[in-house]
């Protein structure tokens, strides 16, 4: 049995390099963008859960309650 090693060094260029490069970073971006649209949506719907709770709950967890002034006018 041969075996055959080639070990001259391979001189092709790849053509796609620059255009990859760009793909990559316009895909890390829209991630990127998408990721800090997905922590914002949980912020706020974490924020919405806080406020549809009670008054006594909400004080009880710490939450800084705005209508806690209005709350006797009610």
């Amino acid at each position: 049995m041969t075996m055959i090693i080639d070990h001259r060094p391979t001189s092709r260029k790849l053509t796609l390099g620059p255009a990859l490069q760009g793909m990559q970073t316009a895909l890390t971006y829209l991630g990127n963008r998408l990721a800090q649209a997905r922590m914002a949506h949980l912020r706020r719907r974490t924020a919405w859960q806080m406020e549809a709770l009670s008054f006594d709950l909400r004080k009880d967890l710490g939450w800084p309650a705005d209508d806690a002034n209005s709350r006797g006018s009610r």
